[in-house]
C-alpha cells in the first residue's frame, strides 16, 4: 500500500488538482469575455483554443486515471500499465504549454517593433521543448507501462525540465526588458506599464517556481510520481497566465489603439510634456497661495485675519488650454496594455 501511496496516490492528488486549475481558468476566460467583446479575432481564437485544449487535456487524464485506478482497481499488475487515454493526455499537455509560450513569444514580437532576432530568444527554447514533448508522447506510446516508460526516457525528462525552466526565464526576461523600454521612453503612464510588469514579474517566478521544485522532487524519486503534483496541472497553470494578463487589460477597444508608430509616439512624448509643465504651473501656484495665506493669515478674499477686509488679493490663474497631438500619453498606455 505505501508503494501505491507513493506513486498512483501522487496522481490521483494532482488530477484534482488539475481540476481546480481549471476551474479557475474556465472564469478567467467567462471574464476575458464578457470585458473583451470587441477584441482582435485573433486573440479571441487564441483563448478559444487554449480553452478547448485545456478541457480535453482534463478530459483524457481523468479518463486515464478512471481506467487505471476504478477499472483495474485489485489488479496490481495491470496499475502500471499505459492506453491510449495516457498517451492523448501527454500529447495534449505539450501542445498547450508550447501554444501558450507561442502566446508570449508573439508578444515579444510585436512589442519589439517586430523585431525577429528577439523573438527568437525565447521561441528557440520553446521550440525545442515542444520536440522534447513529441518525443516523450512518442515514447509513451510505444512502450505498455508506466516503468519502462520512465526507464526508456533515462535523463530526457531532466533536460525537458531544464529546458521549460530556461523558456520561462527568457519570456519573462525579454518582457520585462521591453516594457522597462517603454516605461523609460516617457510617452507612457507608469502606472500602465508597472501593472503589466507586475502581471510578467509574477508569471516568470510562478513558473520557473514550479519548474525547479518539480525538477528536485524527480531527481530526489525518479521511481516516484510526486513530481506529479506539480508536473500534470502545469499545463492548466500555462493558461491561467495567459488569461490573466488579457483580463487585467482595461475595457477597451484594442482595434483603435493597437499599433505604436513613430507619428504616434512623438505625439503623445509631446503631449505629455506639455501636460507635465501645466501640472508644475498648477503645483507652483497652489504653493504661492498658501505661502501668502500663511504669511498674511489671508485667504485672498480678504475674509481672515484682516482687520480692514482687504486682504491680498490674488490674482486670477487658469490653466491655458493647450494644443494636444493627435492621442495623449493615455492612449499609447492603453496601446502597450493591449499588445502584452
Amino acid at each position: 500500500m505505501a508503494a501505491l501511496t507513493n506513486t498512483y496516490g501522487y496522481l490521483l492528488v494532482a488530477s484534482y488538482l488539475a481540476a481546480i486549475v481549471y476551474g479557475i481558468a474556465v472564469l478567467l476566460c467567462m471574464q476575458y469575455f464578457y470585458r473583451n467583446p470587441k477584441d482582435y479575432i485573433a486573440v479571441k481564437l487564441t483563448v478559444a483554443m487554449l480553452m478547448l485544449l485545456a478541457t480535453l487535456q482534463l478530459i483524457f487524464t481523468c479518463g486515464w486515471l478512471y481506467g487505471m485506478i476504478i477499472v483495474n482497481f485489485g489488479k496490481v499488475l495491470e496499475l502500471g500499465k499505459t492506453s491510449k487515454m495516457f498517451v492523448a493526455q501527454n500529447a495534449l499537455s505539450w501542445i498547450l504549454i508550447f501554444w501558450s509560450q507561442l502566446f508570449y513569444v508573439s508578444r515579444v514580437w510585436i512589442l519589439s517593433k517586430r523585431k525577429w532576432w528577439m523573438a527568437a530568444i525565447p521561441a528557440c527554447p520553446a521550440a525545442a521543448l515542444f520536440g522534447m514533448g513529441l518525443y516523450i508522447t512518442y515514447v509513451a506510446s510505444e512502450v505498455d507501462n508506466l516503468a519502462k516508460f520512465n526507464l526508456v526516457l533515462g535523463n530526457v525528462s531532466t533536460v525537458a525540465f531544464v529546458l521549460g525552466f530556461v523558456t520561462e526565464m527568457a519570456i519573462a526576461v525579454q518582457l520585462c526588458y521591453l516594457l522597462h523600454h517603454y516605461r523609460s521612453g516617457g510617452n507612457t503612464p507608469s502606472k500602465v506599464i508597472n501593472r503589466i510588469l507586475i502581471e510578467v514579474v509574477n508569471r516568470g517566478v510562478l513558473a520557473s517556481i514550479l519548474v525547479i521544485v518539480a525538477l528536485v522532487l524527480y531527481l530526489a524519486k525518479p521511481r516516484g510520481l510526486a513530481f506529479e503534483l506539480l508536473n500534470l496541472p502545469a499545463a492548466q497553470v500555462e493558461v491561467i497566465s495567459c488569461l490573466s494578463i488579457l483580463v487585467s487589460r482595461p475595457r477597451s477597444n484594442p482595434k483603435s489603439n493597437l499599433d505604436i508608430t513613430e507619428d504616434s509616439t512623438s505625439s503623445g512624448a509631446q503631449s505629455s510634456a506639455r501636460m507635465n509643465e501645466t501640472e508644475v504651473l498648477q503645483v507652483r501656484h497652489e504653493q504661492f497661495a498658501s505661502t501668502v495665506t500663511a504669511v498674511t493669515g489671508d485667504d485672498g478674499h480678504g475674509h481672515a485675519g484682516n482687520p480692514n477686509g482687504k486682504g491680498y488679493s490674488m490674482p486670477s490663474f487658469s490653466m491655458p488650454s493647450l494644443p494636444l497631438s493627435r492621442r495623449s500619453a493615455t492612449d499609447t498606455g492603453q496601446e502597450v496594455e493591449a499588445k502584452v
